[in-house]
């Protein structure tokens, strides 16, 4: 049964609460998505709770609670289509990044944890498209804000020098983790 959405940007998505079940096995997955965190040029991203272990291995043993959610916009995938890309291969490749960094021992501690993926039947407006998902670890930046933009502005005199040395190295830790695996990072930005 698909979910349904009215927005392209799928910002209504989670209105009901939805339960996940993987479109290409109709297994459970065990979470439900709550509200949406936000949306860029190609996803949105989704606040989600894990209410039961998932069936057939589809996430982690190791899958928290709370965890983001992330759904390619239809917009991204009727683009591929046209360039006769199939959306879940486009995301796969994510997906492997992510298996690479998520194996890496010791873990990377500035690089999100990687619980699973699948795809999702939505329905938008009138048209109904299968839609691949990743699930991965929440980043709650708290009172603070979660981007470093917002944590920037926010500070009364910007940033202090020996803080932005900070900043700096555990942004640099995180890209040197993510090239190791053979991911060249082309979207690193404050936001």
């Amino acid at each position: 049964m698909p979910i349904e959405s009215s927005s392209e940007t799928l910002a209504d998505l989670a209105a009901r609460n939805p339960a996940l079940i993987d479109a290409a096995s109709g297994l459970r997955t065990g979470i439900r998505l709550v509200k949406p965190l936000g949306a860029g040029g190609m996803s949105t991203v989704f606040l989600a709770e894990r209410f039961e272990p998932a069936a057939g291995g589809i996430l982690s043993d190791e899958t928290p609670r709370t965890l983001a959610v992330k759904v390619l916009q239809p917009s991204t995938a009727i683009s591929l289509d046209r360039y006769g890309l199939k959306p879940i291969e486009f995301v796969m490749k994510e997906v492997v990044a992510l298996q690479r960094l998520s194996a890496l021992r010791p873990r990377p501690e500035n690089v999100i944890d990687y619980y699973g993926a699948g795809e999702l039947d939505i329905t938008v407006r009138t048209r109904t498209m299968r839609l691949p998902w990743i699930a991965v670890e929440l980043v709650d930046g708290g009172n603070a804000g979660l981007s470093l933009t917002d944590r920037v502005s926010g500070a009364n005199a910007g940033v202090d020098p020996p803080r932005a040395l900070r900043l700096v190295r555990a942004i640099a830790r995180g890209l040197a983790a993510v090239h190791s695996v053979g991911v060249i990072h082309r979207d690193l930005k404050p936001e």
